[in-house]
């Protein structure tokens, strides 16, 4: 799952794919997913990007959390 099949020797990972069916495993619906088609490496005004700007980049975090249900 994730890996595309390529005529040179390196090997690829599709992440958006990955998380997709990891989401999918866990029980979401596809409906409820979405994947933003931006390139960090190409969009250095949106992103901090290693690929592209080396260590003169900055820092990035991201979290994602399941809400709990709110009573009643």
């Amino acid at each position: 799952m994730g890996r595309r099949t390529r005529p040179d020797p390196s090997t690829r990972l599709d992440l958006a794919a990955v998380a997709r069916e990891q989401l999918r495993a866990a029980g979401l619906s596809a409906s409820n997913v979405s994947v933003a088609e931006l390139c960090t490496a190409c969009r250095t005004d949106l992103f901090y990007s290693y690929r592209k700007e080396g260590s003169r980049t900055g820092r990035a975090m991201a979290v994602i959390a399941i809400r709990p249900k709110s009573p009643g």
